[in-house]
């Protein structure tokens, strides 16, 4: 493995943000296979709930 393949395609501004072993973590939980079901599914969880937490958070003030 080499740049890219280590970083799994993950653009350098953003390398900063993502946890790279968390990373591999969980998408060693997903099924073998492109799709990426489980981890895709994870992530937009991720930002629907956060997504739902800031419009609380408007709605608040």
């Amino acid at each position: 493995m080499s740049g890219d393949d280590d970083n799994f395609g993950i653009p350098p501004d953003a390398q900063d943000f993502v946890d790279i072993e968390t990373f591999k973590e969980i998408l060693k939980l997903d099924d073998e296979g492109p799709e990426r079901e489980f981890s895709k599914e994870l992530a937009f969880s991720f930002f629907e709930q956060a997504e739902n937490t800031f419009d609380e958070i408007d709605h608040s003030l």
